[in-house]
């Protein structure tokens, strides 16, 4: 707004002047004061006249005194139209751009409504404190005022009108997204269409292929017209051929035994090659599908046949792991050697199998393979302090004749296991050792003490080899192992030695003895072989009696004999007891020494009748100086 820069001094009137025109009531009339209007001071000169003017706000007009104030006074109004002009257009211009009439309507009250309070309550503030605040600086400060409010109010209508654009908006993006869920729903029928016909068309296929269509090839193994179950053999048979190459040298092809999950592979297969793309397209081109073949056994079994064709591998030096030297009782470190592990190399082949399935040549360097120790010196230190409480020293097994077995702390440790927390026993050790024992237990030519009628005498056993009971040698074999006491040959009752009853001849006094429940029954004097003849002493069983019997034989000049006797009772071999009273007259003494028997003990017909009685076939027959 301008300031009144060309109101002058003399046109205006003293203020002393206007307070008592303005008291004076009389005076406000139509061309003067009226009662309501209000005097504002304009200046202060320094002619120290003082200067006002006077409002009316009741009917929004000005008045004065006299024909200079009414002139200054109608300036001022057209000034503050100009101003109000201004400030309409510019409020104009705002809600011209909110485009809502209403709101302008409005907004135009209330702000014609709001300037005239503002208006009455800042001249009244004025003239309450006599202010020296010029006319032209109050209107800047009032259309300041209006000018703010305009905009607070414009930017509420701006908000509002925000408002329902983003409502309008909000609707149109609810539109949208029903239009664009209507156009999924047909996008997701149309592919669940595209893939139910995919599928039924893939089970018509499959229906109808029953075996793997022309061009199939797998694992580079073709099986076009064959069914899951032949492809599944001519997989396991060709693939179970596989080329060594060990250090750059073929060693040639091996039969491995791998059993492979193919059967279930190949029915996958067969699916895959009805429906799958790739599948049919891979097989219109004849090229080899790679199937992994996962091992399910045969991993140990192939081992000696990677072996069979590597036997140099035998020949090199050797791994050994370390171990305990029982006899010696001390550890023998281990050895690191260059000899291939055969079972890691089976092991990588039947990997290789899975991951590369056609391929059919596996090369290795012996390096990356070689056979590492499993057991190290410093493992075995608590070992042998076991070893040596326990085992070092063996146990002995008893016989049934007399004569004891030696097991050694090899044997032994089959039976005596070692743990942290102490020996265990196994009963599968214990029957092993049971069947070495019985082994090396013949009975025959054992020598054995027997108590006899002429007291104890050692002979050589031939013939009682008692039958073993095997599960009861075993068991005492392990409980003796258990108790560190001495284990014993069990045999059956039957075969039993028993020397209660038994012959007894004496070669030093030429006598038979016929015992039975341990006592002599009878003793008779008899002649047993002569130089060249000589009746081996030893432990012998009967073996059989007949009566009568013809003896056949050579003599010393080479010369044939044959003799008939009445009973009949051999020994060893052809050596028997028999009765010779058809050539012999006399027996005992030393007669043996000049015409004694071919071997044969003769005894009078008498005794060899009561023996022949009373003996049966095993009884034992012992001969003894």
């Amino acid at each position: 707004m301008q300031k009144e820069d060309s109101i002058k001094e003399e046109e205006l009137t003293d203020i002393s002047e206007l307070e008592e025109d303005f008291k004076d009531n009389s005076n406000h009339n139509s061309d003067g004061f009226h009662k309501g209007d209000t005097m504002v001071l304009i200046g202060d000169y320094t002619d120290d006249s003082d200067y006002a003017f006077y409002m009316n706000f009741d009917e929004d007009e000005l008045s004065s005194s006299d024909s200079g104030i009414n002139s200054f006074s109608a300036e001022k109004k057209l000034d503050e139209q100009d101003s109000k002009d201004q400030n309409n257009q510019d409020i104009d211009d705002d809600l011209y751009k909110i485009e809502n009439q209403d709101v302008k309507d409005e907004l135009e009250k209330e702000n014609i409504a709001e300037k005239d309070d503002i208006y009455a309550q800042d001249e009244d503030d004025e003239i309450s404190e006599q202010s020296n605040f010029s006319y032209e600086d109050y209107q800047d400060l009032q259309l300041e005022y209006d000018k703010i409010q305009i905009e607070t109010k414009v930017k509420d209508l701006e908000d509002n009108d925000n408002e329902n654009i983003n409502d309008i908006s909000g609707e149109n993006s609810e539109k949208k997204e029903k239009n664009n869920r209507k156009i999924n729903k047909k996008l997701i029928f149309a592919l669940i269409a595209i893939f139910l016909l995919l599928i039924g068309a893939g089970v018509y296929r499959l229906n109808k292929v029953k075996v793997f269509p022309k061009g199939t090839v797998l694992n580079g193994i073709e099986v076009d017209g064959l069914n899951p179950k032949e492809a599944s053999l001519k997989i396991d048979r060709e693939l179970n051929i596989i080329t060594i190459v060990k250090d750059g040298t073929n060693l040639g092809k091996a039969d491995t035994l791998y059993n492979f999950e193919s059967k279930k592979a190949m029915k996958r297969a067969l699916i895959k090659s009805a429906i799958s793309p790739y599948y049919i397209y891979k097989s219109f081109r004849g090229d080899s599908i790679n199937v992994p073949l996962k091992v399910i056994d045969g991993i140990d079994q192939t081992v000696p046949n990677l072996l069979n064709i590597d036997q140099a591998n035998s020949e090199v030096d050797q791994t050994k792991d370390a171990y305990i030297d029982l006899e010696k009782a001390k550890i023998v470190p281990e050895h690191q050697g260059v000899n291939v592990d055969y079972l890691k190399v089976s092991k990588q082949i039947a990997k290789n199998h899975k991951e590369n399935p056609s391929e059919l040549i596996y090369e290795f360097k012996s390096s990356d393979y070689y056979a590492k120790p499993k057991i190290k010196s410093g493992d075995l230190n608590d070992e042998l302090k076991f070893a040596k409480k326990y085992i070092v020293n063996g146990m002995d097994v008893e016989t049934p004749t007399g004569v004891d077995i030696h097991i050694g702390p090899n044997d032994l440790s089959k039976i005596i296991k070692y743990s942290k927390d102490g020996p265990k026993y196994s009963r599968e050790g214990a029957d092993e050792v049971a069947k070495i024992v019985i082994e090396k237990y013949s009975g025959k030519r054992d020598e054995i003490s027997i108590n006899t009628t002429k007291g104890e005498r050692s002979v050589i056993n031939y013939d009682f080899v008692a039958e073993i009971d095997e599960k009861g040698t075993a068991k005492s074999i392990y409980n003796s192992a258990k108790k560190r006491t001495k284990a014993k040959i069990e045999t059956s009752s039957e075969n039993k030695l028993n020397l209660a009853n038994r012959v007894e001849i004496d070669l030093s006094n030429q006598t038979i003895t016929l015992v039975r429940e341990d006592k002599s029954i009878g003793i008779w004097p008899i002649v047993t072989g002569g130089p060249g003849y000589r009746t081996p002493p030893g432990l012998f069983a009967l073996a059989y009696k007949t009566s009568p019997a013809t003896l056949k034989g050579k003599n010393a000049d080479g010369s044939d004999y044959e003799s008939h006797v009445t009973f009949w009772m051999p020994f060893n071999g052809g050596i028997g007891i028999h009765d010779a009273d058809g050539w012999r007259s006399a027996y005992g003494g030393s007669i043996y020494v000049y015409g004694g028997s071919h071997g044969c003990v003769n005894v009078p017909y008498s005794a060899a009748e009561t023996i022949f009685y009373n003996v049966s076939a095993g009884m034992p027959v012992i001969v003894h100086y």
